[in-house]
């Protein structure tokens, strides 16, 4: 009896304590900063308009440490258990170009397990284009669904992938504790990266070491009317000029 009554006696501090330590709701502030609802719900999902953060939903395939970072716009990051490159898109025509990124609606929708996004620009006219993003259960990768609509037949959509380190994190990447741009695909980051290409697929080598010589492997797939080639990283200022360096 006596061992039950110093339990009760710790579960009455315990709620005693976290009544008089839990913040006041109600309050429109938040360590010193105005709050915003940024997301709101629509039926089972979570959607946002124009957000500009990135890197702040992971999605998960199974229980290892892989994850893929998702955000407001559609630019993904893998994580490794490390850095394990990123992803993002531009859009091409006969003189100019523009990231995806900057394009004047995004809409970004998260439901448990995927993240969707509707862009629409002047730049594409009337067209939209749809992306879905899934990580994978029975292997460490991710794939994604682009659907376009009416896209003006002189407008071509790029990818750009890069930045595979392997190295961790100070706290794997967490949002708000590493720096917001850790993901993003810096020159730095692809330094050793070896890409083998083959019509529309690549194996990337990185993390070479005395021990392992050809490193770690990433192999990646796209459409098969694709055309690959490799660029320099520091030539990202806009999509024409990442494609067109060498």
């Amino acid at each position: 009896m006596k061992l039950m009554k110093y339990f009760f006696s710790g579960i009455g501090m315990f709620i005693f304590l976290s009544y008089f330590l839990s913040p006041v709701y109600g309050t429109e502030y938040w360590q010193n900063k105005e709050r915003e609802l940024r997301y709101k719900p629509e039926g089972k999902e979570f959607v946002i308009t124009n957000g500009k953060i990135k890197y702040n939903r992971a999605l998960y395939g199974n229980n290892s440490a892989f994850r893929l970072e998702t955000g407001d716009v559609p630019e993904f990051a893998m994580y490794l258990s490390g850095i394990g490159g990123n992803i993002h898109f531009g859009l091409i025509n006969d003189s100019s170009s523009i990231w995806l990124n900057d394009c004047n609606f995004i809409e970004s929708r998260y439901l448990p397990g995927k993240r969707s996004y509707l862009i629409r620009d002047p730049f594409i006219g009337t067209g939209r284009i749809e992306i879905k993003a899934l990580a994978l259960y029975e292997a460490d990768g991710f794939i994604l669904e682009i659907n376009c609509e009416n896209i003006p037949a002189n407008i071509s959509l790029s990818w750009v992938y890069g930045g595979v380190t392997g190295k961790n994190l100070s706290r794997h990447g967490d949002l708000n504790a590493d720096p917001a741009d850790c993901f993003d695909l810096k020159p730095g980051n692809c330094t050793g990266n070896i890409y083998q290409l083959s019509r529309n697929a690549f194996k990337l080598n990185f993390a070479q070491n005395q021990t392992n010589p050809e490193g770690r492997k990433i192999y990646g797939i796209f459409p098969e009317k694709s055309i690959l080639k490799i660029a320099d990283a520091s030539q990202q200022q806009t999509p024409v000029k990442a494609f067109e360096s060498n």
